[in-house]
């Protein structure tokens, strides 16, 4: 103690302690060799036949290279793992696999059977693509021969750099049909769009100079005046923004040295130029398409030639029918603008600034044209960006078809092709006894140690003190082998002297007659205190006579067991012997099994009379004598059961204990009772009423945790004493 505390507030850990469930554990496992050696024999004679049975395999490789060749869009190539997914895609395709078992005559019992689809799976699991390095890539098969290896793998091969140049094939003519088709529609409505453009112009020519209006922000810049004349310093009225931008527009085209278009008196005029206009650039079109298919002596560049000549001189014919006409109309719409700005600036107030007056109608109408030539030009840029877009994607397109049917587009190269495999796939006959010796011992523990954990067998104290049933007092050692090794024959011997009871008797009106029996070599080794009595089984039956004593030294003991065969009748015959050493008390050992009877072939003698019989005389009288043996030591009595007698069908409890009384009273001790397994019969719950204390006897090795329970279930807890464990 250190201040009043303990030094170690842990106890120290004790490895032995820490170990014994392993230890307990092996003891389980240990003897069961025999099951685990049978069962390693059976799993490695079964992995012997399955590996001989099993169906051989041959695995061919074939090995092909994927060259990009020319690449004309961003979407060719690709890295080797998106590369890869898609030529296996297109390899292991329901319908190329479908193809192929037909035309091989694969899986053939599966075909016959009409299961086609159980023979593409099982095609799919033995065909093998994988991604080697970079775009180099392994097509294999695992067939049944090496010829089906070989056979399967080439033709995969071969299906895979077909499929791959004919996939590309299609999808550049697809592509090229698509683009074409858009080209033609977004034409159209690129020639609409321009016509509408161009039939603004015409009627409203102020606005073929106007760069700010074209690009859709005139309405958000701030007005500057062009003449000097007109002097605003900052327009806040949108209607007088709007008149100020529309005076600079008609300005600036009267100001142009080639102002163009002007305005004609005849609106025909400016449709026939426009139409003369369309029909220039589709000309030209079509003349540069001639040209890039086709050589400059080709009939059809001649004929294009011919028609763009013709188109140019129906333009100028109509461009000179609208420059004749005069700008007069330009002049009035300026002095028109004019005045509605000078309109406005009288309104002005003067000291208080500018104050925005009603819009004009002429201010709307600016507002609303100037609106339309924003949408107009910005749907004229779109279809020509489209129209451009698409022309360059349908040139890549027909680059690529062509490039696809003259074989310089992306491709599969057959590097080292489908072999034929020397040795089946799989781990050598090496490995494969190594593996089944493996498994067999594993499958050996495995058994040995689950029959170990399923096994409830009580091998030591602590496995019985795990039961919390009752309390061990003894362990004796040393006792299974005499218990293998019990005696066959019964060695009778001679009744020398009798007298009418034992000396120093108090008497009693019963009276007891005991035949002296001189005890002949060879004595059974079981009686450990006649045979061994300096044994440590000896010594332990000496501890279990302090212990009875200190449990309140009952005088009449019963000495039973779960189960037949568990040391019962050794233990009440040595428990007798120890009783009485060196005279320490008189006692009677009682044979109560009267249908297993074993004491007289343990003590060695013929009893003159038997258990039964005596107790069937004691219903009719109780004037007779008991009459009991003395053939060991001068302090020990025995009443046995004749090994020939028939026993009684129901045992008589109220008389066995009336007869104990009368022996107690005769001046025995000690009395001790051989009685039946428990659950053998129900005689021992009749006994056990007319005792004071149980003794259960358990067999290290053959007592089971689950016989025990039901034993203590069937005789309850009453008069329990403990048990006593006879170890090996």
């Amino acid at each position: 103690m250190i201040g009043g505390m303990d030094a170690h507030p842990n106890p120290p850990l004790i490895a032995s302690e820490e170990l014994q469930p392993i230890f307990r554990l092996a003891r389980r496992i240990l003897p069961r060799w025999r099951l685990a050696a049978l069962t390693s024999s059976a799993v490695l004679v079964l992995a012997l036949v399955a590996f001989v049975a099993w169906p051989k395999e041959y695995r061919s490789e074939a090995v092909v290279y994927y060259q990009e060749g020319m690449q004309w869009t961003a979407s060719e190539g690709g890295g080797g793992r998106r590369v890869g997914q898609r030529l296996k895609d297109v390899l292991l395709a329901r319908g190329q696999l479908t193809k192929i078992v037909e035309e091989l005559k694969l899986y053939p019992d599966l075909v016959k059977a009409g299961r086609i689809a159980e023979a593409v799976e099982e095609m799919r699991l033995a065909a093998g693509f994988r991604v080697s390095e970079g775009d180099i890539f392994v097509i294999s098969f695992n067939g049944a021969s090496p010829a089906e290896a070989q056979r399967v793998t080439s033709r995969l091969t071969e299906v895979l750099v077909g499929e791959n140049q004919r996939l590309r094939t299609e999808q550049a003519e697809v592509a090229r049909s698509f683009l074409d088709g858009e080209r033609k529609r977004t034409e159209t409505q690129l020639v609409e769009r321009e016509g509408s453009q161009l039939r603004f112009l015409a009627a409203h020519p102020e606005f073929a100079h106007d760069e700010a209006a074209r690009t859709g922000a005139a309405r958000s810049q701030v007005w500057r005046p062009l003449d000097a004349e007109v002097r605003v310093p900052e327009l806040e009225d949108p209607g007088l923004a709007a008149l100020a931008r529309e005076e600079e527009r008609i300005r600036r085209q009267l100001a142009s040295p080639t102002p163009l278009p002007r305005a004609p008196q005849d609106p025909a005029l400016v449709a026939a130029r426009s139409e003369a206009e369309t029909n220039l650039r589709m000309a030209q079109r079509e003349m540069a398409e001639r040209k890039a298919n086709f050589t400059e002596h080709h009939p059809d560049v001649l004929v294009a030639e011919a028609k763009v000549k013709a188109a140019m001189e129906a333009h100028k014919r109509a461009g000179a029918a609208v420059d004749a006409a005069e700008p007069t109309v330009m002049r009035e719409r300026l002095a028109e603008v004019q005045r509605e700005i000078a309109s406005y600036r009288r309104t002005q107030v003067r000291g208080r600034g500018y104050v925005a007056g009603p819009t004009s109608q002429t201010a709307q109408r600016v507002v609303a044209l100037e609106a339309e030539w924003a949408r107009l030009s910005r749907e004229l840029a779109e279809s020509r960006e489209r129209y451009r877009e698409l022309e360059t994607r349908q040139f890549l397109a027909t680059m690529t078809a062509n490039l696809a049917a003259a074989g310089q587009a992306a491709q599969i190269v057959v590097i080292d092709p489908a072999y034929l495999p020397a040795a089946p796939v799989g781990p050598t006959r090496s490995r494969l006894l190594m593996l089944a010796l493996l498994i067999a011992s594993v499958a050996g523990a495995g058994a040995a140690l689950v029959a170990a954990l399923f096994d409830d067998r009580i091998l030591d104290r602590a496995d019985v003190e795990r039961l919390d049933l009752g309390p061990v007092l003894v362990g004796i050692p040393g006792t299974g082998a005499v218990l293998r090794e019990v005696p066959k024959q019964v060695v009778r011997t001679r009744p020398v002297a009798a007298t009418a009871a034992p000396p120093g008797s108090p008497g009693s009106p019963s009276g007891v007659r005991v035949h002296r029996l001189v005890a002949r070599d060879p004595i059974d080794p079981r009686l450990f205190l006649v045979a061994a009595p300096d044994s440590a089984a000896s010594a332990a039956f000496r501890v279990l006579r302090h212990r009875l004593m200190e449990r309140g030294d009952v005088r009449t003991i019963l000495v039973t067991s779960p189960e037949p065969g568990e040391g019962k009748s050794l233990c009440a015959a040595n428990l007798a012997l120890a009783l009485g050493e060196s005279g320490w008390a008189r006692v009677l050992l009682l044979e109560a099994n009267l249908r297993r009877p074993s004491l007289a072939r343990l003590l060695g003698f013929q009893p003159p009379a038997c258990v039964s019989q005596q107790l069937e005389r004691r219903l009719q009288t109780t004037q007779r004598p008991w009459l009991v043996v003395e053939n060991l030591t001068p302090w020990l009595h025995t009443a046995a059961v004749a090994p020939d007698v028939t026993p009684r069908p129901i045992f008589d409890g109220p008389v066995l204990a009336q007869c104990l009384t009368e022996l107690r009273g005769a001046g025995y001790d000690y009395v001790v009772v051989d009685s039946p397994a428990i659950l053998d019969s129900s005689d021992v719950n009749v006994i056990a009423e007319g005792v004071e204390g149980v003794l259960i006897t358990l067999r290290a090795g053959r007592s089971r945790a689950g016989t025990v329970r039901r034993a203590l279930e069937q005789i309850g807890q009453r008069g329990l004493l403990g048990f006593v464990l006879l170890e090996t």
